[in-house]
């Protein structure tokens, strides 16, 4: 008999999950909350409801991150937005071969 499975969420490692927190939280527009444990968990506010929990790293960062989140948009003028969203919470533009 196969099970149902349902996808709840992602858990990064980050070495200050409050910052990788608060990034996450600005471009979202999720809230986040600070857990006991140091670990920084964002909420979602709409469907689909997939959680992102960020928890310290116990040990040290060896290469490029194995992990990517694809954001879309309904239109340009939103992407316009999105981009300065994510540019003003600290992000920055790299070229990943993309036209």
């Amino acid at each position: 008999m196969a099970t149902e499975l349902t996808f709840y969420g992602i858990c990064l490692d980050a070495a200050d999950p409050t910052v990788l927190g608060n990034f996450w939280s600005s471009v979202l527009g999720w809230p986040a909350e600070l857990g006991p444990d140091a670990a920084v968990t964002i909420l979602p506010t709409e469907d689909p409801a997939y959680m992102i929990r960020i928890e310290a790293a116990d040990t040290p960062k060896r290469g490029p991150n194995r992990v990517h989140f694809d954001l879309t948009s309904d239109s340009p003028e939103a992407m316009a937005a999105s981009i300065e969203r994510v540019l003003a919470a600290g992000g920055r533009r790299i070229d990943i071969g993309q036209t």
